[in-house]
């Protein structure tokens, strides 16, 4: 709370200086004050540029820095125990007829189309494998539940992330795909489809060793689906406007990439929010709303997203 109010207090004295700045200057010409006025703005925008490109650059270097120091950096990542399934096509009408809710949860799999064909066993293989190689390659040192006891020794700056729970669902995505021939035509035409799907949920709790920031809870969401490659079209002959698709469906190696896509993606997820914790701990500013760093590893670059995908804090 006291950093945040001393870059606050930073930003104001400098847009304060910016204006006083400015008094200066305008003082030394006599100008109308409409035309003041006018001027004013446009001078205090270019002093705010300079300021956000300026804030933006130091915490670029902050990122850099990090990254540059990732060898001491060390993870701990805790794995759950098994995953879960859900079917969310099922549409059982007794429910009560099962003995369990283990029985019933059997049921809903057995009349699924795609989770049926995944083994969960094979599925945590692939999908720790691909998160721990992928973390690894960002030069941090990686821990798991076998190295507990030497991981809460370290002195370096060392986190936490503990996979509470991963769920595997299937779904029916709706797509509905509109179109107006003209503007003079007031008919809408709609084509909707109901296209298979498979999401992979992930939550992670996530603390920082030694310090007295709270826990997260951390999400993120990946997913497969059916594909429509459609397009509406005006039949020459009967002057009709009719849908052209061509419809990919889901198969059983999209869902093995899924996972493995899902644990590249999680590690690449995990070392970006620590690097982003880094930098708004370390920057003298405050970072406008949205901002975030982004690192690609394979080109050894920083970019900054406003919109780019990553945890999802709850």
């Amino acid at each position: 709370m006291l950093t945040f109010m001393v870059k606050s207090l930073q930003n104001i004295f400098l847009i304060k200086i910016m204006d006083a700045m400015y008094n200066k200057a305008i003082k030394a010409s006599p100008i109308k004050s409409s035309l003041n006025r006018h001027r004013r703005v446009v001078f205090m925008c270019l002093l705010l540029i300079g300021f956000l490109w300026q804030s933006c650059y130091v915490e670029r270097r902050l990122a850099h820095s990090f990254i540059n120091t990732s060898k001491e950096i060390s993870v701990l990542v805790l794995m759950p125990d098994v995953f879960l399934k859900t079917n969310l096509k099922a549409e059982i009408a007794n429910p009560d007829t099962f003995a369990s809710v283990a029985a019933k949860d059997a049921y809903s799999i057995a009349q699924s189309e795609f989770l049926k064909l995944i083994d969960l066993d094979e599925a945590y293989k692939v999908f720790y494998g691909a998160l721990m190689q992928e973390l690894k390659a960002y030069n941090i040192n990686v821990y798991t539940a076998e190295d507990v006891d030497t991981f809460f020794t370290l002195s370096s700056p060392a986190y936490v992330f503990n996979i509470e729970q991963i769920e595997i669902e299937e779904y029916y995505k709706p797509l509905r795909e509109e179109f107006e021939r003209s503007a003079w035509d007031t008919v809408i035409y709609v084509q909707e489809f109901l296209l298979n799907a498979v999401n992979f949920n992930t939550w992670i709790e996530f603390s920082e060793i030694n310090s007295e920031h709270p826990a997260q809870l951390l999400f993120s969401n990946f997913f497969i689906s059916d594909e429509i490659d459609g397009t509406f079209f005006t039949d020459r002959q009967t002057r009709e406007v009719k849908y052209r698709y061509y419809r990919h469906d889901m198969k059983e190696k999209d869902l093995w990439q899924l996972i493995r896509f899902a644990g590249k993606k999680n590690s690449t997820y995990i070392f970006n929010h620590i690097l982003n914790l880094y930098v708004q701990e370390n920057s003298p500013y405050t970072s406008p709303t949205g901002v975030f760093y982004d690192y690609n590893r394979n080109d050894g670059k920083v970019y900054m997203r406003e919109d780019y995908k990553q945890f999802h804090i709850l």
